[in-house]
Parts: C-alpha cells; sequence; structure tokens
C-alpha cells in the first residue's frame, strides 16, 4: 500500500488539501514538478532530517509575497507525511513481505475509475460488470510483483457481493518471530458454473486488469470472447460441445503460458508499451490452450448405438389399457430393463401410451420432434408429461 502512496499523483493533492494547504501553494508545488509524497520527502531536506522554516517557504512562495504561517505549516505537515510513507515503503522492501496484499489507495482508485468510465465509453460499469475493490488489490499485487500468477475468475466478485459480505476475523500469526493477529484473509469467489456467470467474471477481470495498468482492455477482453465463443459452437458428430470447465482449463493454461513468455516481467517496458497486450491473440493459436478446447467424445450419434432398447415384451397391449369393472383400473406395470437414470419415473402416459426413454435420458433422441411420437414412444416427460425431457425437468428434485 505504501508504494501506491508515494508515487500517486491523485492521492498527493488529497492530502494537500487535507492539511490544508492553499491551492495556489499545492499549483506552485506542481508546477515544479513535486506531484506525488516520494517527490516531496525528497525536496526539503534528506528524510530523517528536520526541514527549516526556509526550505519550506522556498517550496510554496508566489511571487514576491512571503508565505503565511498557516501555510509553511500545512507543507510541514504533508513533508511529514511524505517522508513517513517513504521510510515505512523502504522497510516493507527490505523485510519482503510477499503475503501481504498490495492495496490500492482509495483517491488513486477513484480517479482510475473515473479515467477509465471515459476511456471506456459505452461499456457499462455497475450491477454485474462492477468490480470489487478486492479484485483491484488482486492486480496490483500482480503489478508490484512484476511477474504473472494465476488468477481465477471466480475471484473477481461484484462490487455489491464484496459490501455484503462479512467482515473477515481476526487470527494469529508469526511474523519475523513476532506473534501478531491480522485480519484473517477473506474467502470470496463467485459462480463461474454456467456461461453468463462465467462471461461476467471474465468480463470484471479484464476491466480490472485494465484499471491497474497491467494490459490493455481490448485485447484481453478479445482473448476472452475467443474462448467463450466455443460455447456457442455446434459441435461435430460423435462429439460433445465444448463446456463451462474446458473454458476455465483453457483460461489457466493461457495464463502459465503468459508466465513463460514473460521473463522480463510485466510492467511498461521503456516505449511505454505493456508487454501483455501482444500476447492475447497469440494464445488464440498456442497448442498448449488450444487444446482444451478441442471437442470431446461422447455425443449423441456415438451414444446412439449404446442406447439400451426396451423389452418390447413388455408392451402394453390393448387389454392392459382396458378397464377392469366400475372404479378398478388395472395398474400398468414398469418394464424390467428400465434404465436406472429412469428409475421411478412413469414410462406410460395416464392414458396408457408409452413414452421414450431416449428422449427423458441425458443422451437424448433424435427420431422425432418434442411432443410428437417416435419409434420407441411418445416424447414427453417421465416425470410431469411436459414437452421437455425427465433430465431438465423444472420439478426435478
Amino acid at each position: 500500500m505504501a508504494q501506491t502512496l508515494v508515487e500517486s499523483k491523485a492521492v498527493f493533492l488529497e492530502r494537500a488539501k487535507r492539511v490544508g494547504l492553499p491551492q495556489e501553494a499545492v499549483d506552485r508545488l506542481v508546477a515544479q514538478t513535486i506531484d506525488t509524497m516520494a517527490k516531496l520527502a525528497f525536496a526539503p531536506c534528506q528524510p530523517g532530517e528536520t526541514p527549516t522554516e526556509e526550505s519550506l517557504a522556498a517550496l510554496i512562495k508566489v511571487g514576491g509575497a512571503a508565505p503565511s504561517l498557516g501555510s509553511i505549516a500545512a507543507v510541514r505537515h504533508l513533508v511529514f507525511e511524505a517522508q513517513t510513507l517513504l521510510v515505512s515503503q523502504t522497510k516493507a522492501l527490505v523485510e519482503n513481505k510477499e503475503n501481504e496484499v498490495k492495496e490500492l489507495a482509495p483517491a488513486e482508485r477513484r480517479e482510475r475509475i473515473r479515467a477509465q468510465a471515459r476511456k471506456l465509453t459505452g461499456i457499462s460499469m455497475s450491477g454485474q460488470t462492477e468490480c470489487s475493490y478486492a479484485s483491484y488489490d488482486l492486480c496490483m499485487k500482480l503489478l508490484t510483483d512484476n511477474c504473472i500468477s494465476y488468477l481465477s475468475p471466480a475471484k473477481f466478485i461484484t462490487r455489491e457481493a464484496e459490501l455484503r459480505s462479512e467482515k473477515p476475523r481476526k487470527e494469529l500469526d508469526v511474523q519475523a518471530s513476532t506473534l501478531v493477529v491480522r485480519d484473517r484473509d477473506p474467502d470470496q469467489s463467485c459462480d463461474t458454473s454456467t456461461a453468463l456467470s462465467l462471461h461476467h467474471a471474465m468480463h470484471r477481470r479484464s476491466l480490472a486488469l485494465d484499471l491497474i495498468g497491467v494490459t490493455d482492455y481490448f485485447r484481453v477482453q478479445g482473448f476472452v470472447d475467443f474462448l467463450l465463443g466455443h460455447l456457442h459452437q455446434e459441435p461435430i458428430a460423435g462429439s460433445r460441445a465444448t463446456s463451462v470447465q474446458q473454458i476455465l482449463h483453457a483460461d489457466r493454461a493461457a495464463w502459465m503460458r503468459l508466465a513463460e513468455l514473460t521473463p522480463d516481467g510485466i510492467r511498461r517496458d521503456a516505449a511505454g508499451a505493456l508487454p501483455l497486450d501482444s500476447l492475447w491473440a497469440r494464445l488464440q493459436t498456442d497448442p498448449k490452450v488450444i487444446f482444451h478446447l478441442l471437442p470431446r467424445e461422447g455425443g449423441a450419434l456415438k451414444r446412439e448405438h449404446n442406447e439400451i432398447k426396451p423389452d418390447l415384451t413388455d408392451t402394453p397391449t390393448k387389454k392392459q389399457r382396458k378397464g377392469t369393472g366400475k372404479g378398478k383400473t388395472k395398474t400398468l406395470r414398469e418394464p424390467s430393463n428400465l434404465p436406472e437414470e429412469l428409475k421411478g419415473l412413469s414410462s406410460w402416459t395416464k392414458t396408457g401410451k408409452r413414452r421414450c426413454w431416449g428422449f427423458n435420458m441425458a443422451s437424448g433422441c433424435a427420431n422425432a420432434k418434442v411432443g410428437q411420437s417416435c419409434p420407441r414412444g411418445l416424447r414427453n416427460c417421465m416425470r410431469c408429461g411436459g414437452h421437455h425431457p425427465a433430465h431438465a425437468c423444472p420439478k426435478k428434485p
């Protein structure tokens, strides 16, 4: 957190306003390119030394008039904060606190959110697309460490979900042979089991990466669209459609490849380019990524050959469908070879018509349309009688 505080212009301007420094004095500092806490810490003297009144006055002097005592007191306060934060940052670097959360300063976060909204005009950033503050911290740690680690889409919850979550409990921890009390790391995750929820989670991750400056939004979102596009492709005969789980495996493989392709880090180079921006398009043809998107065996065509055929000897006859007398009806018994998947469901309609087993099973039946009859029976639900298979019945427990 200290590194962000001392290097952020938004934090510098906010702290200058908080300590009561006049606007003309702030403008004077910015005009001298003293626009961060890190620069201000070294402006009047070395950190650890007490700045003189003359050195402080020289920083904010406008024209020939000497600054007031209140202005000098305010800039002295600001210099003290800057030097304290800089010492704290240096201490954190020496101790190498790898597990410490790298938080984005509130003032810097607000400024970046406003800038991103102006940059990405027309893209919604509310509701399901509003990132949690913890999402920014995850990306901030990535940039601070200057190396890739996998950021699962499930970690990128919405801001609304973050506000609803409970405050983390305290726990004991040993740091540098000292027993300390700290907040337990919150276990927050979102659902990614459906195509829609996965799309929202990956979109939030793209926005967070763009806001922190890890990569450009349009570059990473282009790769996300490439992955999710496989969910809508028609599977070839004998194979299944691409699943959400395959997309998640491909996404993880892509991030592992990014780690291999960025040995020099992910920060901007001397030309101002982000290393990740040029790699997203390359991942779309990377064999290690494409492997997870290949068709899997087990489609409808393959299952039709192995489909369990009903025992025709158990087919109800006209005599079985006929009533046995007033107030008495004969119960139609279930076939002995009823598949395990359909046990407990009714193979017959109320009028004694047979229902198609294949249509009600996950393997499916392509011999007729829904509601029509095929050689194996009527194609409707064996659970409620509706025009849908039993495995997709809304009344399924």
